[in-house]
């Protein structure tokens, strides 16, 4: 049996999820491609999602089926994960028949190319819509190109809501806390008002303030001198009076 020139094993053509090294270029990696053209990345930066990320292959050996490297267009941090696919898009170029005859090597590689285009269809279409390897969880959103993505996951939703539920009762509490204070102003410019205390002119100082004899507010004295009868002592009309409770 003759041996095939571009073998292509049963796979997904695309890596696992790596760690970045703080470098620009990795690889080679486990698959190989055709053309430089048929390669695409990820990175996910922490606490961020996967984002398509601008890379440029180079074959290894310059072969027709080749090993490649790829070129970061920034360089991934050590904190952020990286994922390689092959992506091709799939076109005739050659022809397989030379002079009415079948070359061989022209239609296996033809054969292989096409080989590659049906595994990485097919792992993209048995992942769903999202070409990016997706979590437990994590929901679909459209991006920015109107193409979907993976979005956030669905723990990080439930704890939003929890946020806006200790939000909204913070909130009440607030506006609690406000009426309260409004109703205790309230509460004291009524009392204030109340209180029917005199005017303050000038030449008051040193004059003493006494509630009225009906009661009905406060009236100053004429000087600051205390009188008796402001706690309760009563004349008899006279002008001598004791002997008192002390020597």
């Amino acid at each position: 049996m003759d041996e095939q020139p571009f073998p292509l094993p049963r796979a997904t053509r695309e890596t696992e999820i790596l760690d970045g090294d703080g470098g620009a270029v990795y690889g080679p990696f486990g698959f190989k491609i055709f053309d430089t053209e048929d390669v695409r990345a990820y990175v996910r930066h922490a606490g961020e999602d996967w984002q398509t990320a601008a890379v440029t292959a180079h074959k290894v050996a310059g072969l027709e089926f080749d090993d490649f490297t790829v070129t970061f267009a920034e360089a991934v941090p050590a904190t952020s994960d990286y994922l390689v696919q092959g992506s091709r898009l799939h076109g005739r170029q050659t022809a397989v028949t030379r002079g009415g005859a079948i070359s061989g090597r022209a239609l296996e590689k033809e054969l292989s190319k096409q080989a590659s285009v049906l595994e990485e269809l097919w792992r993209d279409v048995t992942r769903g819509i999202s070409a990016i390897p997706g979590m437990p969880g994590q929901t679909l959103v459209f991006g920015p190109d109107g193409k979907v993505r993976p979005g956030v996951d669905q723990s990080e939703i439930a704890n939003a809501a929890g946020y806006a539920s200790a939000a909204n009762e913070a909130r009440e509490g607030a506006e609690a806390a406000e009426t309260a204070a409004e109703d205790a102003q309230a509460a004291a410019e009524a009392a204030a008002a109340g209180v029917n205390l005199p005017s303050i002119n000038p030449g008051d100082a040193g004059k003493a303030l006494i509630v009225k004899p009906d009661e009905s507010g406060f009236l100053l004295s004429d000087s600051g001198a205390v009188r008796p009868e402001w706690f309760g002592a009563v004349g008899d009309g006279g002008a001598v009076y004791g002997p008192f409770g002390f020597k």
